[in-house]
């Protein structure tokens, strides 16, 4: 199971909460540096599982990931977790600090502290990445009560901005090998991308009133931007039914002249 590493990050903690899925059936932890390294591991069947963010509760959608999602059609979501997201902030010496590193979405969760301490803000692939990258007096962001950074001092506990922020972490599964063991999921949650082919006045309008229609209820709606294309988007929406009737809804849909990829689904 691959997931954004060193151990210790956040990804680290949802995918051993995954581990309950697969029971006693030995399930290999392979960190990777992003989520574009887990994405391609996956295609090229180097690893059959994934654990990869996909939303935050205060800074939204993962572009990154939902882009992804889109362009490898054999990587499908197979569950979904929310974990929640605190932050310690640790140096590896002690001492007024100049910078701060962490991934950018957590070091956006912290803007408070980072303004009051008025550090320089130092990108990373993963906080974890951060925390074990650190010199002198510099700082990083960790996981609340981590125990995997336990040789670092900790300078500030609990720094982010809302304190009940979470993070929505998905397992996701290589859907072309027919070989792999799942375990037995009802799909209740089900992903989908609409790709209208050009811009169109009322086309989202159209696309809701059938959903609407079958009564479904759309939990989250979110645009992205089609690459190099002008006006156009594509519109993430999670239905709340099941797969065999969000997939007649879907095929309506399509009838309008848009496209629709189902992501994955989850319980």
């Amino acid at each position: 199971m691959a997931y954004l590493g060193p151990d210790g990050s956040f990804s680290f903690e949802a995918a051993n909460i995954f581990r309950r899925h697969f029971g006693q059936v030995s399930v290999n932890m392979t960190p990777m540096k992003s989520a574009t390294q887990i994405f391609d591991a996956m295609n090229r069947d180097e690893v059959d599982f994934a654990v990869v963010a996909l939303e935050n509760t205060v800074e939204g959608f993962v572009g990154e990931t939902t882009d992804l999602l889109l362009k490898y059609d054999t990587v499908q979501i197979f569950d979904m977790l929310w974990l929640p997201v605190r932050f310690d902030a640790v140096q590896l010496q002690p001492g007024t600090p100049k910078t701060i590193s962490a991934h950018p979405h957590a070091l956006k969760q912290c803007r408070n502290f980072i303004e009051s301490e008025q550090v320089i803000e130092v990108p990373a692939l993963s906080n974890s990445a951060a925390a074990t990258n650190l010199s002198g007096t510099d700082l990083a962001l960790v996981p609340h009560g981590t125990h995997y950074f336990g040789h670092l001092n900790v300078y500030k506990e609990l720094v982010q901005d809302y304190d009940n922020a979470a993070t929505q972490f998905m397992l996701l599964f290589n859907a072309s090998r027919a070989d792999l063991f799942l375990p037995d999921l009802r799909s209740e949650h089900n992903l989908w991308v609409v790709i209208p082919d050009t811009e169109r006045q009322g086309c989202l309008f159209e696309i809701l009133a059938v959903i609407n229609e079958r009564r479904i209820n759309i939990t989250t709606l979110y645009s992205r931007p089609i690459k190099g294309m002008e006006n156009i988007y594509s519109f993430y929406l999670t239905l709340d039914c099941t797969k065999a009737e969000s997939d007649e809804c879907m095929r309506e849909v399509s009838e309008l002249g848009v496209k629709t990829v189902f992501l994955g689904g989850w319980s």
